[in-house]
């Protein structure tokens, strides 16, 4: 699906709280007769299996970048990797989706997982999937050889939020080519400024046109700072604060 096509709420809490206050409107109890049935569907349901109908709140037929709050069942063992395909059983729905699993903490970047934790600690699933309102429950099912079913994972629905950052470690390196003071040039960090700018994965924004004010650590726990950049196709960069003379190892 293209990431453009997606819903984005303005407000996620207020369109919840608007869908949820209509709901009431044209609520079918048990014993209530419908007289609008297709013919069809009744034709092409197997017998003896239950049939489910259910409707959907304002926004719940439209597409956007979910996220589950889950945490491993006991009785899974087997490793689960970001990105395999998983079935997700979220209120009455149930869609197969490839999930990424990052941490769920209060900041704005949350640390991206490579895999589902093995104890009880909560991550986030992120996936494309329907538009579903919290507090729908969510069970995690993987699908094994034989066709059946494994539960691996239950949570809860966070909401939609297609902003949410997750951040990918990542190490660079680079060559200490001038240092003066506090300053130094930094060369054969990135081969060119699209490089940098385009995929970002260390979470560097860039200000205006040159100036990057982005904040991280050295692997030595030395707190440094991109400025911007000064050489073409040798990929200089200028850094300060916190200066050695020794190959730098940026993380």
């Amino acid at each position: 699906m293209d990431y453009s096509r997606i819903f984005q709420f303005q407000d996620f809490n207020r369109a919840k709280k608007k869908a949820l206050s209509k709901a009431p409107e044209g609520l079918a109890e048990v014993g209530n007769a419908i007289f609008s049935w297709p013919p069809e569907l009744h034709n092409n349901h197997p017998n003896g299996h239950p049939l489910i109908m259910s409707g959907l709140l304002a926004h719940e037929q439209k597409m956007s970048v979910m996220h589950f709050a889950i945490k491993r069942h006991f009785t899974s063992e087997e490793p689960i990797k970001s990105k395999e395909r998983l079935i997700f059983q979220v209120g009455y729905r149930r869609f197969s989706a490839c999930p990424i699993f990052s941490e769920h903490t209060v900041g704005n970047r949350q640390k991206y997982e490579r895999f589902l934790p093995k104890d009880t600690s909560v991550v986030v699933a992120t996936v494309y999937a329907p538009i579903c309102f919290p507090p729908s429950s969510v069970l995690v099912f993987k699908e094994n050889s034989s066709g059946l079913h494994a539960l691996v994972a239950t949570g809860t629905t966070l909401g939609s939020n297609p902003d949410r950052i997750v951040v990918k470690r990542a190490v660079l390196s680079g060559h200490p080519f001038k240092i003066i003071n506090r300053t130094a040039v930094v060369r054969y960090m990135f081969s060119t400024e699209r490089t940098f700018y385009g995929s970002s994965p260390w979470s560097c924004v860039p200000s205006g046109e040159e100036e990057v004010t982005s904040r991280n650590h050295w692997l030595q726990s030395i707190q440094w700072e991109i400025l911007w950049s000064l050489g073409v196709g040798r990929g200089d960069w200028r850094v300060v604060e916190g200066v050695k003379r020794s190959v730098f190892i940026f993380s």
